[in-house]
């Protein structure tokens, strides 16, 4: 089957790249995709090589960030669309960061074009099924219209290590990486620090930045923490080895932002995808995939004593974190994996193209 694919983000952004992955398994595809730096070049650029692709397509697949081209794409071709809600504008810049009213003229806008966007669609697609049911009530959606896919992660990065045994580590080290955004809760993940500072054997390691960090270093600052060691960029092929240098990941989220309760985030992925005992925020979205004590340690969000409790749990266990990752990666594989997502955006693309 021949299958156009375009994305208003970055093709190589992780949702982008697993679906296009997931796509070249099986399926022709035609790639539409722009790394420009600028959101406005980037999208004009796309518009026209839009205008001038070939129809010879049996379905049009629009990626994360394609909220834009939804006002283009379904006057472009007669094709069955199918729509990643990957992010809805409204949620992230409203009610998640902020930066709008939802009823100024800006967030009503940023409804309009959600709304606008899954309408147009013939199917959408989420990320977790709380997800999808939060878009389906707020876009007033049929439940049939919306199918969830796990994010999954670059497997070609993210994959088991030979590790050093726990048990011969002297210093317990807990990772958390990732943008500096308000939906983490890495406030929480500082105050948590604080709370097991007594433990000398135990260190933070927290990687990135963003519209946070100056906040973030005011926090750490005021709480004196002397425990936690900041590296504000990585390239993202050294990643996977600051995951296989932890003994602990901090998978989150663990912010009281609605939209956290409603997404895995990406790095609890990856971490998984590593073998990696990994702490989560215990909520609906963790809860469709992971279980506590199980493949995952479940802590409750926004609660830096029960964080920190959780990190000095699995700091003196280091068998409770050798289950923990052996399970995760078996998860990862039997849910996560390519192999394992496949079936289901296969069995989606033959329903729309027939």
């Amino acid at each position: 089957m021949r299958i156009l694919f375009a994305c208003g983000g970055d093709p190589t952004y992780i949702r982008n790249a697993v679906i296009l992955n997931l796509l070249r398994r099986s399926h022709e595809v035609i790639e539409i995709t722009d790394s420009s730096r600028s959101t406005a070049t980037r999208h004009a650029k796309l518009a026209l090589r839009l205008l001038r692709s070939r129809r010879d397509y049996d379905l049009v697949v629009i990626g994360f960030m394609g909220n834009y081209l939804m006002l283009l794409v379904p006057f472009l071709t007669r094709q069955p669309i199918l729509f990643d809600m990957f992010l809805s504008m409204y949620d992230t810049y409203c009610l998640d960061r902020r930066r709008f009213a939802p009823d100024s003229l800006a967030g009503r806008l940023l409804f309009w074009l959600d709304a606008n966007a899954t309408r147009r669609a013939s199917h959408v697609l989420s990320d977790t099924h709380t997800h999808a049911q939060y878009l389906g009530e707020t876009f007033h959606l049929p439940p049939n219209k919306v199918t969830f896919l796990f994010t999954g992660c670059n497997e070609q990065f993210f994959y088991p290590r030979q590790r050093e045994p726990q048990l011969q580590r002297s210093t317990v080290t807990v990772l958390h990486y990732g943008a500096h955004l308000p939906l983490h809760g890495l406030d929480t993940i500082l105050h948590a620090a604080k709370r097991v500072e007594d433990n000398p054997d135990i260190r933070f390691k927290i990687i990135g930045s963003g519209i946070y960090t100056q906040n973030l270093h005011q926090l750490a600052g005021d709480l004196e923490l002397d425990n936690v060691d900041w590296v504000p960029f990585l390239h993202f092929s050294k990643l996977p080895d600051e995951i296989e240098a932890a003994d602990i990941c901090l998978g989150g989220h663990f912010s009281t932002i609605p939209k956290a309760a409603r997404v895995i985030g990406g790095k609890t992925f990856e971490c998984l995808a590593m073998g990696k005992p990994t702490i989560v925020g215990e909520n609906p979205a963790n809860r469709e995939l992971l279980t506590h004590g199980q493949d995952a340690y479940f802590c409750p969000m926004a609660d830096p004593d029960a964080l920190a409790e959780a990190i000095l749990t699995l700091a003196r266990d280091a068998a409770l974190r050798d289950y923990l990752g052996q399970n995760a990666r078996q998860t990862f594989v039997a849910r996560c994996s390519a192999a394992a997502m496949a079936p289901t955006l296969d069995d989606l693309i033959t329903r729309l193209a027939s």
